[in-house]
């Protein structure tokens, strides 16, 4: 339990950071009531002289706010923050809307239950964000995440096939023809699977390649079950040899 309210905090430090630029500056020493909150949110943007850096401004300062609630209302910051991506993204800010929509898939995805949100369409938008600013290495990062969405929730062969053959033309792109030679190789496998033998047949089972991406820590114990540990660490790409009975 402690190392979950951890992991969440750590994961609520990261989307503020990105989210609060200037934020805190000018904050009130006083509680603000989670109904004020919500008024003032429904009010953004609704004045026709404001321009868009004081709206953009009035969203940090009330995530901020919000940020400051016991308990934290995750609801609140995460439409707040989706206005402000949509705003920077119509003021073709995309570098920034980027940064802002990788953070909300994140916090949906740490948050599913509680936020309710489509994670896999928020890591493709991502994606196509970045690689609109020729930011390769995060676009490729933000689909590598949505493969592993996908592959979570049982996605169609097809659809897995499709985000491989994506992640192939990043890599083509970073000037890596190996690695998007494995993953053009990985999209031709799940949309032709081999025959798979009838129980009793053969060994009993088949060994497969699979392709996986984390960011969870390393433990240093090299048991194949427990060399990932539930701390964040760095984006690490592998693959990993997995017996499937038959």
């Amino acid at each position: 339990a402690i190392g979950c309210k951890k992991r969440e905090e750590i994961m609520l430090q990261r989307f503020y950071y990105v989210l609060l630029t200037t934020a805190f500056f000018g904050l009130s020493s006083t509680q603000i009531s989670a109904q004020d909150l919500y008024v003032r949110a429904a009010q953004i943007g609704l004045t026709s002289q404001q321009d868009s850096a004081q709206t953009l401004n009035e969203i940090d300062m009330l995530i901020a706010e919000a940020a400051a609630q016991t308990p934290v209302d995750r609801r609140l910051i995460y439409d707040l923050a989706r206005r402000k991506a949509d705003l920077l993204i119509a003021e073709t800010r995309i570098e920034e809307a980027a940064d802002v929509v990788a953070e909300l898939a994140s916090l949906a995805a740490q948050f599913r239950e509680e936020l309710q949100k489509n994670v896999a369409a928020l890591y493709r938008e991502a994606a196509s964000l970045f690689a609109q600013t020729g930011n390769n290495r995060a676009a490729r990062a933000q689909l590598l995440a949505l493969l592993e969405e996908q592959r979570g929730g049982a996605q169609p062969a097809q659809v897995l096939a499709d985000t491989l053959e994506e992640i192939a033309a990043i890599s083509d792109q970073m000037n890596r023809p190996a690695e998007a030679a494995q993953y053009r190789e990985a999209a031709a496998l799940t949309l032709s699977p081999e025959t798979t033998p009838t129980r009793g047949e053969g060994q009993g089972y088949r060994e497969v390649e699979v392709f996986y991406a984390t960011d969870r820590a390393r433990t240093g114990n090299d048991t194949p079950g427990e060399f990932y540990g539930w701390g964040r660490g760095e984006l690490e790409l592998g693959l990993a040899d997995r017996k499937s009975v038959v």
